[in-house]
């Protein structure tokens, strides 16, 4: 690649989170467009603009002709259900490198991304176990860390006035809920939650780096289905939803690069390759129940040295290898793509 020349990527992607405006901006537009910016030459096209949800027969001409006009050296989409037809797929590889990121492949995988991968030219999946998937079935594939564009400055990260001993933040559900509760039973304290469905409520986007710089220890929670057997006999409806879960698996998500980034102690979930990410006990630590979570609250709590240590390893660790434009940028180097 000549590093003189900027790419030119058209960016097909939904403008709100899973194209609803009540929900407010999405990840694609917040992070995914701006990252790519800082390498290529964008052309966007916003879905929900263009026809999607109400008209995706004419959204499917929309884009081929979007693209056939601007003869991008790079398509890029990040699809979660049949936004972009598979024939629509089909033609815009005659006209482009066609990738697509992949964010749930540890559960989507079977019934959706094998679906659709023959239909582009690379995919790019943040599950690493499905690597050998995409390869069995000639598809070329690269597994990309989760990154982030925006990370705290260094120097806020020292002598930090601590709001909070532990908090978390992300939608409140009977899962959540029950870790939440257990641990403040364990460990005596009060977790400060923020979110939907918390009494802290939705939180600005400025609000989220404030409070992970301002807690002592954020905590990394779960929303896939839970195998502790006390949860899943504690009601019918968990039980059920046990059984039924397509969620049966942990994932590493965005959240446990932006913890560090925003100058936060990340306290985390196990979620199979996380390892790959971070030094454990070193950089971050993990739990696997509410006890051993309270166990390594009430300790980090007390040591502070080691806590404000590894808190900046992680911090150093995030900026180095998880800026989300070099990471996008690598992943298509990786799939040979040539400008």
């Amino acid at each position: 690649m000549d590093e003189t020349k900027r790419p030119k990527v058209a960016t097909l992607l939904l403008s709100y989170d899973y194209g609803l405006p009540e929900r407010g901006p999405s990840l694609e537009r917040g992070r995914f467009f701006p990252a790519i910016c800082d390498f290529a030459d964008v052309a966007p096209f916003w879905l929900e603009e263009n026809g999607y949800p109400d008209d995706l027969e004419g959204l499917q001409g929309r884009i081929v002709e979007f693209v056939e006009k601007e003869r991008p050296d790079v398509v890029f989409t990040i699809t979660m259900r049949d936004e972009i037809s598979c024939k629509t797929l089909d033609r815009l590889k005659e006209l482009s490198f066609v990738v697509n990121w992949f964010c749930d492949d540890q559960w989507r995988f079977d019934d959706y991304s094998s679906k659709r991968a023959p239909h582009l030219s690379g995919a790019m999946t943040v599950d690493l176990y499905s690597l050998p998937k995409y390869r069995e079935m000639g598809v070329p594939a690269v597994w990309v860390p989760w990154g982030i564009r925006d990370f705290a400055e260094e120097p806020s990260l020292r002598d930090v006035k601590y709001e909070f001993d532990v908090s978390f933040i992300g939608g409140a559900d009977r899962n959540r809920r029950w870790w939440i509760k257990r641990i403040e039973a364990l460990t005596g304290l009060s977790v400060a939650c923020f979110g939907s469905g918390w009494k802290g409520g939705r939180v600005s986007d400025q609000d989220v780096m404030d409070i992970m710089l301002r807690s002592r220890i954020n905590l990394n929670l779960s929303n896939s289905r839970n195998n502790d057997i006390r949860f899943v006999l504690s009601s019918p409806v968990n039980a059920l939803r046990y059984l039924r879960s397509g969620k049966n698996q942990e994932q590493v998500k965005a959240r446990n690069i932006e913890i560090p980034a925003f100058g936060g102690f990340e306290l985390s979930c196990y979620a199979p390759g996380i390892e790959r990410y971070f030094s454990i006990g070193d950089e971050i630590d993990l739990f696997t129940s509410p006890e051993e979570a309270a166990v390594k609250i009430s300790y980090y709590l007390l040591d502070e040295k080691r806590r404000e240590s590894m808190k900046l390893k992680a911090y150093r660790r995030a900026k180095r290898d998880y800026h989300l434009g070099a990471v996008i940028l690598e992943g298509l180097k990786n799939l040979g793509v040539s400008f």
